[in-house]
């Protein structure tokens, strides 16, 4: 997207709290597949849109997916188990889907 998230990568990457590999741009067909076996939740923080190439693709992965309550996603997750919709699109209902999934 067009968001600037460099204050939200400073804090995280500050936090001390794990790991994390920042990757941006478009992935290419050969990188999909070991980036979705590497991560375990992919998470979707878009504040406007219809629908997500990205959904069918991490569920042919069994992803854990976190999206957001926009557009068409909650349609596109539909019943799938590894999906969950945060409550809203703020850090805060994403942090909170985040921390669900991992307890």
């Amino acid at each position: 997207g067009d968001k600037n998230i460099i204050n939200y990568l400073n804090s995280i990457k500050n936090s001390g709290n794990g790991e994390y590999d920042f990757q941006f741009g478009w992935v290419s067909n050969e990188d999909i597949k070991t980036l979705m076996k590497a991560n375990t939740i992919v998470i979707l923080p878009y504040d406007e849109a219809t629908q997500s190439g990205v959904i069918p693709l991490a569920k042919s992965f069994g992803a854990n997916i976190i999206a957001t309550p926009v557009g068409a996603l909650r349609e596109q997750l539909g019943n799938y188990k590894n999906g969950r919709v945060s409550a809203g699109v703020s850090a805060d209902n994403i942090g909170q889907e985040i921390i669900k999934l991992i307890d």
